[in-house]
């Protein structure tokens, strides 16, 4: 399903849904397995986040130049 995926939606954009991956599973862990939320991975869920807020930013301006 990823390859096809991929392919209906172009290889960039799977690439960044696949570096949410891992803030998907931590959200799955804490509403179907009532997991509590710790510091680290609030931490580590800004890091994913910020890490692709930046990739994204850094490609449109390397884009546009």
């Amino acid at each position: 399903m990823f390859q096809r995926g991929t392919f209906l939606i172009g290889g960039e954009r799977a690439s960044i849904l696949s570096t949410v991956e891992p803030l998907t599973g931590v959200l799955i862990g804490i509403i179907v397995f009532q997991e509590k939320i710790t510091i680290g991975m609030g931490i580590g869920s800004a890091l994913v986040i910020s890490a692709c807020v930046l990739i994204t930013i850094f490609d449109k301006k390397h884009s546009v130049s």
